[in-house]
């Protein structure tokens, strides 16, 4: 049942992602009561309609409503969780300079990984990436004459990053399942065929009717891009942890596959990116922008 529940939400995620696949059925459902002919339905069709549409608001409003408190639960979470990792390196550097190159190579294998992974599941994904940070934040000793205060500080940090992790992986969890796509969509499907009986064979009531089932479509999209992420991943564009590759002193850094299917906006001048290499758990990370490209791999 497990494996069922993620082979849905897979089909689901590439359907919505694909435009030609929405710009498609948008097309064909505006087309639909145009082509179809008209028809009539024995029963009261306005009782029935009315009961539908009220239990489908009802539905859809409170899935949108819890997933967007998770969208922007998430998107505090991450905001959250880049101000500790860029607190970690300052602090690091007045604390114990000789220890700040080593965290900073830490927290940029870490903000690396990240980018590797949907933003619903990155959070466990990169649990050790996150364990290694932590384990070098411990082991920091303060030069002398550090203040005692400074320590303190940062052993805080690590406590809200901690939560902050925690948080992500709870807060990231999905709202509408399977069986709830599957009452939605029957829902909407229902409405659709008993629209379609109020066409009375001009254009006007043939275009409000389209328009509707249309309409109906793009909520259902709507609620899927909000309840998967999708549309905070889109917002962020992988421009999220680039203040925290700036502020550790590294180059910006883009996976290979988000220039390619053109998720970023806007690319700097010099950047890193990253290319998985075949068969292996390596990455070959290059720079752009530079006259000679620097190569190095390291484990994913």
């Amino acid at each position: 049942m497990k494996k069922l529940r993620c082979d849905i939400l897979q089909i689901m995620k590439i359907f919505t992602r694909s435009e030609i696949a929405h710009i498609f059925l948008g097309v064909f459902l505006f087309t639909l009561p145009f082509i179809l002919p008209r028809f009539s339905i024995a029963f009261d069709v306005n009782t029935i309609l009315t009961v539908v549409s009220i239990l489908f608001t009802i539905l859809v409003g409170s899935f949108i409503a819890s997933a967007t408190n998770n969208y922007f639960v998430m998107q505090n979470l991450i905001a959250s969780s880049n101000a500790c990792l860029i607190s970690f390196y300052g602090f690091a550097q007045i604390i114990a300079p000789s220890r700040a190159a080593a965290i900073s190579e830490s927290i940029d294998r870490y903000m690396i990984a990240t980018l590797d992974y949907d933003l619903l599941y990155f959070a466990g994904a990169t649990q050790n990436e996150l364990d290694a940070i932590i384990s070098l934040v411990d082991k920091i000793t303060p030069d002398p004459g550090c203040s005692e205060a400074l320590m303190q500080s940062i052993h805080g940090v690590k406590t809200e990053l901690l939560h902050t992790q925690q948080g992500m992986m709870t807060a990231s969890k999905i709202v509408v399942g399977p069986r709830h796509w599957f009452i939605l969509i029957a829902l909407a499907i229902l409405i659709g065929i008993l629209t379609l009986t109020f066409r009375e064979g001009h254009l006007l009531s043939t275009v409000i009717v389209a328009v509707l089932m249309t309409a109906l479509y793009q909520v259902l999209k709507l609620l899927h891009e909000i309840d998967t992420n999708l549309f905070l991943a889109q917002r962020l564009a992988f421009q999220n942890p680039q203040p925290v590759f700036t502020a550790i002193g590294r180059l910006p850094y883009f996976p290979q596959y988000a220039i390619d299917r053109k998720n970023v906006a806007t690319l700097p001048t010099t950047y890193r990116v990253g290319k998985h290499n075949s068969g292996s758990n390596k990455i070959t990370i290059y720079v752009v922008g530079e006259k000679h490209k620097q190569r190095k791999s390291r484990e994913a």
